[in-house]
Formats: C-alpha cells, sequence, structure tokens
C-alpha cells in the first residue's frame, strides 16, 4: 500500500483540528469556571472586608478580629489543600513563608473555633507546611 504525501497532509492535519475542536471546547467552560470562581472569591474577599472595616468603625474590636480570625483559618485551610495535591518540588516558596507566617501567628495568638474539625485541619495543614518554608 502505497501512503501519498496527501493522504499524510490530510491525517496530520484532521489530527491537529481534532486536537483545536478538544481544547477549545474543553477550554470555554473551564474559562467560565474559572472566572466564576474569581469573581466568587473577589466577592467574599468584600463581604468579610466591609464587615471587618465596619465593626473596627463601630469600635466592635472583637468582631472584627474574629471576622479576620475566620479569613485567616480560611486561607490556611485553602493553600493547605492545594499543596497537600501538588507534587513537593511545585510548592512555591512564598507559599511556603506565608504559611509559616501563619504558623508564627497561630503559636503567638491561639485560637479554637466552635469547629473542633476545622481547628484540626487548620493545625495539621500548619505542622505540615510550615516546616517546610
Amino acid at each position: 500500500m502505497k501512503i501519498s504525501r496527501t493522504n499524510v497532509v490530510v491525517g496530520v492535519a484532521s489530527f491537529l483540528l481534532g486536537i483545536a475542536v478538544t481544547v477549545s471546547a474543553a477550554w470555554f467552560p473551564l474559562s467560565r469556571y474559572f472566572a466564576t470562581f474569581s469573581a466568587n472569591v473577589s466577592a467574599s474577599e468584600i463581604v468579610f472586608s466591609a464587615g471587618a472595616l465596619n465593626a473596627l468603625r463601630s469600635g466592635d474590636t472583637t468582631n472584627a478580629m474574629e471576622l479576620l480570625e475566620i479569613k485567616l483559618d480560611g486561607g490556611i485551610i485553602g493553600l493547605g489543600s492545594m499543596l497537600e495535591e501538588m507534587p513537593p518540588h511545585l510548592h512555591h516558596k512564598n507559599q511556603l513563608k506565608q504559611m509559616k507566617a501563619a504558623s508564627d501567628y497561630r503559636a503567638k495568638n491561639p485560637r479554637k473555633s466552635d469547629d473542633p474539625d476545622m481547628d484540626a485541619t487548620v493545625a495539621a495543614y500548619l505542622d505540615s507546611f510550615a516546616a517546610k518554608e
């Protein structure tokens, strides 16, 4: 069987077109997902920041501090879960530095929330990643 140059070109072009269609079919829904996710993160930042600022301006430092503590726990859990999923050689030095900063803060300012499971998760992530900085 003789394979002509035209058949090879058509085969390669079809293959590349298939890749392009597959990538674009996956990319558009993913880009919408990431845009929505990013918008939701920004919205939650606004809610927490406005709540903490309103509490501070009204003199309610206890509530402001509690909001910031919740935000810190959420950041530790979010970053810790991402680091847990990534191979260690992909851990960025700055990410580990921030976990160390959170660990140092928690050592000076221990906190118990209303959720012992969350407290255990925060402590586990700090123990696991803060020491790697």
